[in-house]
């Protein structure tokens, strides 16, 4: 048993370890977040989604290699974003394609 745990009763010393262990938790998540990588949320301003979505696709037209981190990064948004985004973009261009095949066939069957 810990030598401070023989002076106090148990109640009080599972708060004092539990308020310690969380204060000190809390200092070095500070330390790491607002000091080793200060500004990592404010690589690029606050854009609405849509704004996103059309940078996305033309970040992607010019650069086809990207990692997902790296434009997460770019964006200031979480990589789950980047992916939600990409697959959202890209059931918009299915659907758009099967529009334009439709148009195509009713195109040709009605003479043109």
């Amino acid at each position: 048993m810990p030598v401070a745990g023989l002076f106090v009763p148990d109640l009080i010393y599972n708060i004092g370890t539990t308020v310690l262990n969380g204060g000190v938790s809390m200092v070095i998540f500070f330390f790491v977040n607002k000091i080793i990588r200060p500004g990592k949320r404010e690589a690029m301003e606050k854009i609405s989604l849509y704004e996103r979505r059309r940078r996305l696709i033309t970040v992607l037209y010019e650069r086809q290699n990207d990692t997902v981190g790296n434009l997460a990064f770019e964006f200031a948004v979480s990589s789950h974003t980047i992916r939600n985004d990409w697959s959202i973009l890209f059931i918009l261009r299915l659907k758009q394609a099967v529009v334009y095949s439709f148009w195509i066939q009713a195109a040709c069957s009605n003479g043109g």
